[in-house]
């Protein structure tokens, strides 16, 4: 009789297999492991708006967006994006949206490749 393997066993061939669909770490994701010095959930958040970023480093969202995007509290949100904040990666701007009304920010990411490439 076989036996069922254990959870621990399936998730960790999971990690070690990488998906096939799963592409490379985006620039800006890159950029913010490489360049970050936000912790804990700004960080995560931080890789978030970087992996969801256009080009320019350009991602448009609400808090409550955020919040329910990465499933934390809104506060959570606030304070992750003080930090940010705090460490001049990201800043934003707010506007109203013309279809919904509702308060959007545009945040931008601050830490740049040029950084990189003058620290190494």
């Amino acid at each position: 009789m076989l036996s069922k393997p254990f959870a621990r066993d399936v998730a960790v061939t999971a990690m070690s297999e990488p998906k096939s669909e799963a592409g490379p770490m985006t620039d800006w994701t890159r950029i913010v492991w490489e360049q970050s010095r936000s912790q804990h959930g700004a960080r995560i958040m931080l890789l978030w708006l970087a992996f969801n970023a256009d080009e320019n480093g350009y991602y448009e969202r609400t808090i409550s967006d955020l919040a329910r995007e990465l499933k934390i509290q809104r506060r959570c949100v606030q304070r992750s994006l003080d930090q940010l904040l705090y460490y001049k990666e990201v800043k934003y701007n707010q506007h109203r949206s013309n279809r919904s009304g509702r308060l959007l920010r545009r945040f931008e990411i601050l830490l740049r490749p040029e950084a990189v490439a003058k620290a190494a």
